[in-house]
This record gives structure tokens, sequence and C-alpha cells, in this order.
């Protein structure tokens, strides 16, 4: 779905569809095998997983919120930094980082996409969390970070992209709770009554 959103152009570089290839007979793992053969770099989907994606990536580039704050955005961005408390190695894989309005953009599916629906996700799952330690990755670069957004979009029935909401600065909190997970994490493991901790 994220290849298909925010690399269309790589989608069926990457991936393939699936054929009707009936697997249960000789034949059809014979054809099987020969379409993995000559697609050995490609991840290979079943015809609904491969329709899904692309119905979902539409109903997403549809929407043109997204598309404006997905407009000359990095994606798939990867960042490593050293954070100066711990010197812990961190990374960090944002789906799109729009330097210009310095908002971080981060595609979800779920079962029910509404803005009350995703609201009750957001704490439950942690991307509150996910927020704030996106946010502090590009602040380690001295990049502008102040808008964390969600496009979420259902994964069931039909896709319905929700209005993306962008919220300023709502992550302190969750932003010291990372620190103090870094800092827990760079403590070193004692052995108590033989067990680890």
């Amino acid at each position: 779905i994220h290849t298909a959103a925010l690399q269309p152009e790589l989608f069926n570089k990457e991936f393939l569809c699936l054929p009707e290839i009936d697997r249960r007979t000789t034949k059809g793992r014979e054809e099987y095998a020969a379409l993995c053969a000559s697609n050995p770099d490609k991840t290979i989907l079943k015809a609904a997983e491969f329709n899904k994606a692309l119905e979902i990536a539409t109903e997403i580039r549809s929407n043109r919120h997204v598309m404006r704050l997905l407009e000359g955005a990095f994606v798939e961005l990867s960042v490593d930094w050293t954070d100066r408390a711990t010197g812990i190695q961190c990374k960090a894989r944002l789906d799109a980082y729009n330097e210009d309005i310095g908002t971080v953009v981060d595609i979800k599916t779920t079962i029910d996409a509404s803005p009350q629906g995703f609201a009750r996700k957001l704490y439950s799952y942690g991307y509150n969390r996910q927020a704030a330690w996106y946010l502090e990755s590009l602040k380690a670069h001295n990049e502008a970070a102040h808008h964390f957004v969600f496009p979420s979009c259902s994964a069931i029935r039909t896709p319905s992209t929700a209005n993306p909401a962008t919220t300023r600065q709502p992550y302190s909190r969750p932003s010291i709770l990372g620190k103090t997970q870094l800092r827990t994490y760079a403590k070193p493991s004692r052995v108590v009554s033989g067990h680890s901790s």
C-alpha cells in the first residue's frame, strides 16, 4: 500500500499480481515456480491483495489534502541519529517528510477510518509515541518538524481517507517518555537470581 500510494512509479516494478494458478496440481506448481524464477526481484501478491493495495492507494492519492502534504516531500525517508543524552544509535523510517511545511506524513490502514474510530486507535497502538519519535529524529538533524499527520483509510470496507488534521506540537509527553525509555535501555543489564534484567 505504501509503495502504491507514495511511489506509484515503483509499484509494478516491485510487485506482481499472481495470475490464476492452481498450485495443488503439478502443472500449477511448475507454472508458479517459473513465475518466481522469471521475477526474482518482485514480491508476488494474490490478486485480492494486489487490487486492494491499488484501490486504497488510489483513494489516498485522490484526496487533495493528502496530495498537498505529499507534494515535494521526501518519501520512505530513513533517518539515523545518536541520542545526545545516552549515546544510543537511533533509527526512524518516515513515510514522507515535507520539508517546506515541516510536516511528517504517516499513512495508516485501519478497520474504522472515521475520526472517532481512528482516535481510539491512536493511543492503543502507540501512534502518539511513534509521532514523537519521528519528530525527534528530524529535530536531531536540526530539521523543521512541527506537524505530524496520519491520513487513515479503511482496509476492510470501501476505502475512506480521513481528513488529515494537522496538530501543532501535541507530543511533548510521549517525547519525554521516549527519552526515559532510552535512558532505561542504556543502563547496563544486571543479573538477579539467575535472571538478567
